[in-house]
């Protein structure tokens, strides 16, 4: 059964690049170099970051997020579920400030290479930029963002490969903030940590 599986990512692996993009280059200094300076983020894209985009969030675009991350004051819970809706809306901002193409779901063989088209590790790493810009801001309360990102997935074991932005909550739980899925502007998919690396595989997940 494992082989059967084996053999099905690797069939998939012909179209959809997901995030097979595990570079030489350690997810520690991707996060080092995307850490904001001020209100400037660097937004990845072309699949393993291959290009880049500097956005700058003013105050306006504060205010926008401040609304929706006040609905998520009361607890824990209710922060992850706004957090979803803030998340796609700075993939929206970042777009308009970054005028790049809408980012479509996944990823595919066909968008590699080109501007605006992000499979996870460009995912990842924009999520987490954003995360920490929330948490800078005052913005993300009952959460702490964590550096670099999560992974699963070998092919060899059946599993497509795939890479997440992470977070704690203050009782010390790890969840993954993961906007691969959707297009441009959709909720992030948010689940525990533990949830996230029992999933199959990214592409049906």
């Amino acid at each position: 059964m494992a082989l059967v599986r084996s053999l099905a990512a690797v069939a998939a692996f012909a179209t959809l690049t997901a995030c097979s993009q595990t570079s030489s280059s350690s997810s520690s200094t991707y996060s080092a170099a995307l850490v904001p300076t001020e209100q400037v983020m660097k937004i990845c894209s072309g699949y393993g970051c291959i290009i880049s985009n500097r956005v700058t969030f003013g105050a306006s675009d504060l205010e926008r997020l401040r609304v929706i991350m006040d609905g998520g004051q009361a607890s824990a819970e209710q922060e992850r579920e706004v957090l979803a809706q803030a998340v796609g809306l700075m993939e929206i901002m970042s777009r308009a400030k970054g005028r790049y193409a809408k980012d479509n779901p996944k990823a595919w063989q066909i968008d590699k290479g080109k501007r605006g088209q992000m499979d996870c590790v460009d995912e990842s790493l924009n999520t987490s930029a954003y995360l920490r810009y929330l948490h800078r801001n005052g913005l993300l309360r009952h959460h702490t963002p964590e550096r670099g990102y999560s992974e699963r997935g070998l092919i060899i074991d059946g599993r497509y490969p795939h890479k997440s932005a992470t977070m704690k909550d203050k009782a010390g739980t790890r969840w993954t903030v993961d906007s691969w899925y959707g297009a441009t502007g959709d909720a992030a998919q948010i689940m525990t940590h533990a949830k996230w690396r029992r999933v199959r595989n990214g592409f049906n997940g």
